[in-house]
């Protein structure tokens, strides 16, 4: 147990007179909250964020390191108004997925853009997309500080459905069921 207060951490060479590779001062307390703010935002282009970080107590927070770690999952479509019906193709999936990048850096302003991009490897959805998005900024003492942001996606630019019943019986009139298809 050291007590709290700043430090200085030395990296010298084995030995008596080893030299001294490096040094750097380090603050240990009991407990030291976030030191910086993290937005993310989407960008006016498709596909496209910016993550901002700031210091609680200054300006920008330059220079940091940042990931962003993605997964997507299908989502259900069902439009307002449409309830009974069925949409989407119960034979796509989406497979399991996790994407991340890890060589993001914060300019001067504290910013930093990245874009986003539905991996091919993972199939066709049933019906929508489903995005998680989760992007670490490591402030200087080498804590991440964490935002996080979900979205629902179209994949498709439109979707057809049925009102078609999950079960059919057999006629007992031997009349065709009637079926209503829509596209959305």
């Amino acid at each position: 147990q050291q007590p709290s207060g700043t430090w200085t951490v030395q990296l010298r060479l084995p030995g008596k007179d080893g030299a001294l590779l490096g040094e750097r001062d380090i603050r240990v307390e009991e407990f030291v909250p976030p030191q910086i703010r993290v937005k993310l935002r989407p960008l006016e282009e498709t596909n496209r964020y910016e993550i901002s970080a700031e210091h609680l107590f200054g300006g920008a927070a330059r220079s940091l390191a940042c990931q962003t770690a993605v997964t997507f999952e299908d989502e259900p479509f069902s439009p307002k108004g449409w309830d009974g019906w069925s949409f989407g193709n119960d034979r796509d999936y989406i497979r399991p997925n996790f994407t991340r990048e890890e060589d993001l850096v914060t300019d001067d302003d504290g910013r930093c853009a990245f874009s986003i991009c539905y991996p091919a490897n993972c199939g066709r959805p049933a019906e929508m997309i489903g995005m998680s998005l989760e992007v670490p900024v490591i402030e200087d003492g080498g804590r991440p500080v964490t935002v996080r942001r979900t979205e629902r996606r179209h994949f498709y630019p439109f979707y057809i459905g049925s009102d078609l019943p999950p079960v059919l019986a057999a006629p007992t009139d031997r009349k065709a069921p009637k079926v209503r298809v829509a596209c959305v």
